[in-house]
């Protein structure tokens, strides 16, 4: 077939060279060392593209797309199955690092990415800048593209880290509504019935929601919609619930009554102290610092934290002078 002038292997896309090009052309960092890749996920009884890479994208091949409508566009298109729960194990390991090397305060964000809270440790980094510089290297260095947006909120910084249009986004303290308001709604984590009712009623951005009056804005798009907006402008407060690291040595004592005597926390703390401490033999690990988290019958948490000089597992209590 070779001699008469045909092939028997299918000829190339005829866009394939512009869209390497297009990744190269503006930032030679990029480097395209595989062929464009997409995932298929089932939704349904339909089969739909949940994710695609740069090259994909150049190509017209985007998240929601029907696997059939995808491989008809590109059929030679390097197509593999999504899978999400591996995907979430490798976010809980990625949480479970910046837990242990970064901040104590680390969670996975609903979709793929993850929270670090920065207040009282950025000063550990070099400062915000730097550690956002060094976060995205050691993105690089580990094969992902990653986007960085520090805000004061957690609404803002997820908003701003996959709508903004820079790598590396900083929010002045207190410049969170001027940061967020050219976003799209769609950046405030909304469901899709409340961006269908957006859609209808003309808002675009976030910046036409803030003119409205709560009461009717709840009324067009829902009270969920509200909340999102007041909790990325800091109205209302989203607590981030930090990944716990299950290899920290941990204790407790869950009583049948409270106790408020001295004696009795002394026999408690005692107790807590025995047990912790065959943990650490066990282990064969010292503490250098310790906390006592105390649950108050009005719901709240009272700590006492201390450190030591080197690392110990050695009983000493003294309570009271």
């Amino acid at each position: 077939m070779r001699e008469l002038g045909r092939r028997s292997e299918a000829a190339s896309h005829p866009y394939k060279t512009a869209a390497l090009t297009m990744l190269n052309a503006p930032a030679a960092a990029l480097p395209v060392d595989h062929a464009p890749l997409a995932l298929i996920g089932k939704m349904g009884r339909r089969e739909e593209v949940v994710a695609a890479c740069i090259g994909a994208q150049a190509l017209g091949i985007h998240a929601g797309m029907a696997a059939t409508h995808a491989r008809a566009l590109v059929s030679d298109l390097d197509f593999r199955p999504a899978e999400p729960e591996a995907d979430a194990a490798l976010l809980d390991r990625l949480a479970l690092l910046a837990v242990r090397r970064w901040s104590p305060i680390a969670a996975v964000t609903p979709l793929d990415g993850l929270w670090i809270d920065l207040a009282g440790c950025d000063h550990l980094h070099g400062g915000e800048e730097r550690f956002c510089r060094r976060l995205l290297a050691f993105c690089r260095r580990a094969g992902f593209t990653a986007r960085v947006a520090v805000a004061d909120t957690p609404g803002a910084a997820h908003a701003l880290a996959r709508f903004g249009k820079e790598e590396l986004t900083r929010v002045d303290p207190h410049g969170t509504v001027e940061a967020i308001s050219s976003l799209p709604i769609a950046a405030l984590r909304l469901t899709p019935t409340a961006l269908s009712a957006a859609r209808k009623f003309g808002f675009e951005r976030i910046a036409d929601l803030l003119p409205v009056a709560r009461g009717p804005l709840a009324r067009r798009l829902g009270l969920p919609a509200i909340t999102r907006l007041d909790q990325a402008l800091g109205g209302i407060a989203e607590p981030i619930t930090p990944r716990d690291d299950p290899e920290v040595p941990a204790v407790e004592r869950r009583l049948l009554e409270p106790i408020s005597t001295a004696d009795a926390i002394e026999k408690v703390m005692s107790d807590l102290l025995g047990d912790l401490a065959e943990v650490l033999q066990a282990r064969g690990l010292g503490a250098r610092s310790l906390r006592l988290t105390g649950m108050r019958v009005d719901g709240s948490e009272q700590v006492v934290a201390i450190g030591t000089s080197r690392p110990t597992r050695k009983l000493r209590i003294c309570c009271g002078c």
